[in-house]
């Protein structure tokens, strides 16, 4: 993963771009009950800067979490 947001920084560095790390948020979708051992072992920087990983995240207006179950949206 770690690979791909570097392509990410080259691509916007291009474009005279930056992207924001403080409002870069990662969420790992698993069903493994050892969710914060599994996200410590997937840490991911942006600019040299710790990505913070959630649980649940909102995007285009749905809220995502770790299962995927969509819970969260539709209360």
């Amino acid at each position: 993963m770690q690979f791909a947001i570097k392509a990410c920084e080259r691509w916007a560095r291009g474009m005279e771009l930056e992207f924001s790390p403080s409002k870069t948020f990662g969420l790992l979708f698993t069903r493994k009950h050892n969710y914060e051992e599994t996200i410590e072992k997937h840490r991911v920087q942006i600019y040299n800067t710790d990505i913070k990983m959630v649980t649940q995240m909102k995007h285009l207006g749905l809220n995502f979490d770790k299962l995927l179950n969509f819970t969260e949206h539709f209360k």
